[in-house]
């Protein structure tokens, strides 16, 4: 099926093929644990990498996205994936066009975001 898949370190957006398994989305996210934090009106949803925090060490190069009106960016890859009635995967509704505003965060604005979110 027909995703997206938003890359922070190559500042992209593309057009990816999932195959509707949970090992497909973690090959395409490079991750273990998936949530999906961000749903939008047309049943679309961004899948992302639970555990990014968590795996990001001293030596680890950071990389996110956000969007206006957004408190907070993720970390790593994103997954866009359309949902039916039922919350199964489909193919997405939105288009690359769809995210001309995204805002990309450096490795230094991410560790920021980490550093103010372990505060809390």
């Amino acid at each position: 099926m027909r995703a997206l898949l938003i890359d922070p370190y190559n500042k992209e957006i593309r057009e990816v093929v999932h195959d509707g398994t949970l090992k497909s989305i973690y090959a395409l996210l490079d991750c273990q644990m998936i949530e999906a934090p961000v749903h939008y009106n047309n049943n679309d949803i961004i899948y992302c990498n639970e555990e990014a925090w968590l795996r990001s060490g001293a030596d680890t190069i950071l990389a996110g996205f956000m969007f206006p009106g957004w408190s907070y960016a993720i970390l790593e890859r994103g997954l866009i994936v359309g949902t039916d009635d039922e919350g199964n995967d489909v193919d997405c509704k939105s288009v690359i066009n769809d995210f001309k505003d995204i805002i990309w965060m450096d490795h230094y604005e991410m560790k920021n975001q980490g550093v103010l979110m372990d505060l809390l």
